[in-house]
């Protein structure tokens, strides 16, 4: 079992660079709150998370190497130790993957599995890098820290199906053969509140990254916040963002970009609150327009942002 220690309103067509990190900063007197649960997190993890964290060069959002922190940047580094199930709700929702229930039906690894939701919660992280490690996750309802699922062979998530709370960031990168992601229908809170010297921190960003067959990000209906960012990056099949239906803030950055097919992200048109950064950059199937319908219904300007390199004609 692979258990791991482990962020902008737009009026028209903005321009602008993105620059956002993120750090877990070890401190002893530090307490953690998992969104959606309760308690301290006693496995003190530190995650070395892939691609998420725009860095401070001109390329918003872009993927790099692996960096330690709460955010992601890169890709994802390697360790092993051991995790805990830690009590917690064993009533888990039913699948929600478009594999198993949805229009769209898939075969091969990782669809039609239709786990228990029976084994509380795991104090720990976790990387899947195939489907022999679909046993490591299936049937949890929380993850205190990290999930990955990354250079997978996977074609669906449906053995996430009962995962309603990740404590950190929740990573699916590099899985060639992915076409669905609906299996993360359940999952309601993402991220982590986290103590240090007086001041109120939050870890939690996902990511969905070069994963080259995914054509559709439908399922998270039930996801109403990230506490970090949305990065979805790279995915050149692309097609449609139509997931988020429920989605209502972000707390630091949403970043899409350099997806070619890209057409719509109408699934986020629920948005109300982006706090840092909007960039939506580089889709040149993307319409101007849909990104203003969803930078239309933010209650604020967000910090800086930018929505270059798409669809101007449209």
């Amino acid at each position: 079992m692979k258990v791991f220690q482990k962020s902008i309103w737009v009026a028209g067509v903005l321009a602008g660079t993105l620059l956002s990190t993120g750090c877990d900063t070890d401190d002893d007197e530090s307490t953690t709150t998992v969104a959606g649960t309760t308690g301290t997190d006693d496995a003190s993890e530190t995650s070395a998370d892939p691609d998420g964290t725009t860095t401070a060069d001109d390329d918003p959002g872009s993927t790099g190497d692996a960096t330690s922190g709460g955010s992601s940047s890169g890709e994802p580094d390697d360790g092993t130790t051991t995790g805990d199930v830690a009590t917690g709700s064993s009533e888990g929702g039913e699948s929600s993957s478009g594999s198993t229930g949805g229009e769209a039906q898939f075969e091969g690894p990782g669809c039609g599995v239709a786990p228990a939701c029976d084994r509380g919660v795991l104090n720990g992280s976790v990387r899947i890098e195939s489907a022999a490690d679909i046993a490591d996750i299936a049937g949890y309802t929380g993850v205190i820290g990290w999930v990955e699922v990354v250079d997978s062979d996977l074609v669906c998530l449906d053995f996430l199906a009962c995962l309603q709370t990740a404590g950190r960031d929740v990573t699916i990168f590099g899985n060639d053969a992915l076409q669905d992601v609906s299996g993360l229908g359940n999952l309601t809170a993402l991220g982590t509140q986290t103590t240090q010297q007086g001041y109120d921190e939050w870890d939690g960003t996902l990511v969905i990254t070069q994963n080259d067959a995914l054509e559709e990000i439908a399922g998270f209906e039930s996801l109403t916040a990230i506490q970090q960012s949305l990065n979805i990056n790279e995915n050149q099949s692309l097609v449609s963002v139509s997931g988020f239906n429920a989605l209502t803030l972000i707390e630091h950055n949403l970043v899409i970009r350099e997806n070619p097919l890209l057409e719509t992200i109408a699934g986020l048109d629920a948005l109300e609150v982006v706090r840092d950064n909007f960039v939506v950059t580089g889709n040149p199937s993307l319409c101007v327009s849909d990104i203003n319908v969803v930078g239309g219904t933010l209650e604020q300007p967000p910090a800086s942002g930018s929505t270059a390199a798409n669809d101007n004609g449209c």
